[in-house]
């Protein structure tokens, strides 16, 4: 116990955050964010999860128009929830993507909402939408560069502007 108006450093320090106090000089305190956390059994055991849970659960695969790839919806019923699936390589498996948080955040490159419409693309080929023929992009481009020049004098941040450029990908 210390004596009475004796500071413990730590203690007493501390403030609201956690931090007790200053950095030395010269000393750069270490914000690398941690390695993420890897499964015992690796992330092929991770992704066969993902392919029971796709079967496991009443998943509903809809087919949805896009002229850029295929796009597909997959919906929970018992949820209430539905995401949007890409798979801009159909029929190769490279880099499908999902808008659901377990894809954001495992990084393990599937969930169960891209197995269950890989599943369903296997199971109604005839239904898949048709896969674009590779295209040249500079419409697009011209148009992002026609904005960003019609921006050149407005006040507006950099990351600002080139997000309202870019829009012109999703309109």
């Amino acid at each position: 116990m210390p004596a009475a108006g004796r500071r413990v450093r730590g203690r007493d320090d501390a403030r609201p955050d956690g931090d007790i106090g200053p950095t030395p000089r010269g000393v750069v305190p270490d914000r690398t964010p941690p390695p993420p956390r890897r499964r015992p059994g690796g992330d092929e055991e991770a992704r066969a999860e993902r392919r029971v849970r796709a079967l496991e659960n009443p998943l509903d695969v809809r087919p949805r128009p896009d002229p850029r790839f295929v796009r597909l919806e997959v919906r929970n019923p018992v949820h209430d929830t539905r995401y949007d699936v890409v798979l801009p390589a159909y029929p190769s498996r490279d880099g499908g993507f999902c808008t659901c948080t377990d894809f954001a955040r495992r990084d393990i490159g599937t969930c169960k909402h891209l197995e269950a419409a890989w599943l369903w693309a296997e199971g109604h080929p005839q239904e898949v939408p048709a896969v674009p023929e590779e295209r040249s992009h500079a419409a697009e481009w011209n148009d992002i560069d026609r904005r960003l020049k019609g921006q050149q004098r407005s006040r507006l941040a950099d990351p600002l502007r080139y997000r309202l450029a870019g829009a012109s990908l999703f309109e």
